[in-house]
């Protein structure tokens, strides 16, 4: 099993609740411990893929590596989109995919009171979520059409 990440396989629809509770990576996992080598599972974590060849049943790795396999899944997961607009590459502005940037948005959070979400699917609104449950006002930018417009409110207290 390839990863690119430092971690083995977590559960990312749950990396905001690292931002709204601090919940450890660990707590995410998919498997429990042990799980791989128990399973004479050859997990490599920081290893990314440079090429395939399915007809040798090869796999080339970022570090020169070239690994068979019997049978392959390919589970790439997805990159967010990032769009053109002036000051997307600025500090304090984040993508939120993997825990590390969970991890990135809850380190921030502590100078920050109002925050800008991307996006108003399953992701865009998990995070506005768990930033709203961190105490920032959270303002939602989605581009598709719309009928109801929702805005997510604290008490004052």
């Amino acid at each position: 099993m390839l990863s690119d990440e430092p971690y083995e396989a977590y559960s990312r629809p749950l990396t905001a609740k690292h931002i709204s509770e601090g919940k450890s990576i660990d707590r995410m996992s998919l498997v429990p411990p042990g799980f791989y080598a128990a399973h004479d599972i050859d997990l490599r974590r920081n290893t990314t893929v440079i090429s395939l060849d399915v007809e040798n049943h090869t796999i080339e790795l970022h570090d020169g590596q070239t690994v068979s396999y019997e049978h392959l899944l390919l589970a790439t997961g997805s990159t967010p989109i990032v769009p053109p607009i002036e000051g997307s590459r600025r500090e304090l502005v984040f993508t939120f995919t993997t825990f590390d940037d969970a991890a990135a948005i809850a380190g921030a959070l502590d100078s920050v009171e109002r925050t800008v979400v991307v996006g108003g699917g399953f992701i865009g609104l998990s995070a506005a979520d768990a930033l709203t449950k961190r105490g920032t006002q959270v303002t939602i930018v989605e581009m598709q059409p719309h009928e109801v417009v929702c805005s997510i409110m604290q008490p004052h207290l």
